[in-house]
């Protein structure tokens, strides 16, 4: 048994729980890296659809098949000189971003998106 914060997790069958939990643990740190780096406003992406834009969002990137290039791209330095094109959850997050947030508290333009 380990520990990570509070999470504790057992091993069994040679470790493969362990092995599927830090892909998991590691997808999700980043899907929030890559939140952070667009500028998303996690408040308004998880007020989308009641929250189920968020929870779609978070599927499709624990079962992305662009992980490679994601990681390339979040290891890449400031300022990044492309959009990244090739993640499933670009328009969604794009929909979600703290400008966007901001005008849409003033009155001036809604934050929408049917599909995550």
């Amino acid at each position: 048994m380990w520990e990570t914060g509070t999470l504790r997790i057992w091993t069994h069958r040679g470790g493969e729980s362990v092995g599927w939990l830090m892909r998991i643990e590691n997808r999700a740190r980043r899907m929030h890296e890559m939140m952070n780096r667009l500028d998303v406003d996690p408040v308004t992406l998880t007020q989308v659809r009641q929250g189920e834009a968020y929870t779609e969002a978070r599927n499709l990137c624990f079962f992305c098949g662009t992980s490679d290039k994601c990681q390339r791209w979040l290891g890449e330095r400031q300022p990044i000189p492309a959009r990244p094109q090739f993640c499933p959850n670009l328009s969604l997050f794009d929909a979600c971003t703290k400008t966007r947030a901001a005008n849409h508290a003033r009155g001036n333009g809604v934050v929408r998106h049917s599909q995550a």
